[in-house]
């Protein structure tokens, strides 16, 4: 990926991301999942739409709650991922509002 920064400079996106030692991937969303025990929302499809070319997400909204709805309010939620990085399948969960970074498989 190529971008041009404000005084005009090329700047392969891929390259960049080496040096400080990040490797760019192919992610993949298969499912993912927000709530605490039967009381689940499935936000795969807003997950999807964060998919860059590193391991992590951003969620969109200010916490997880305001992303995604709160489907069990006032209890302890979790994030379940189900995922693929570069083909290979993988799984995660982060606890509510933790930061998305996705283990490589």
């Amino acid at each position: 990926t190529m971008l041009q920064d404000l005084d005009e400079t090329v700047i392969d996106v891929d390259k960049a991301l080496q040096k400080v030692g990040l490797e760019t991937v192919e992610l993949q969303i298969d499912k993912a999942e927000y709530g605490a025990g039967e009381k689940q929302h499935d936000v795969t499809a807003i997950l999807a739409k964060q998919v860059g070319k590193l391991p992590l997400l951003r969620v969109p909204g200010r916490n997880y709650n305001s992303a995604f709805g709160d489907p069990a309010p006032n209890e302890r939620k979790s994030l379940k991922i189900k995922y693929r990085i570069n083909g290979k399948a993988a799984e995660a969960t982060f606890a509510e509002n933790s930061m998305i970074v996705l283990p490589m498989p």
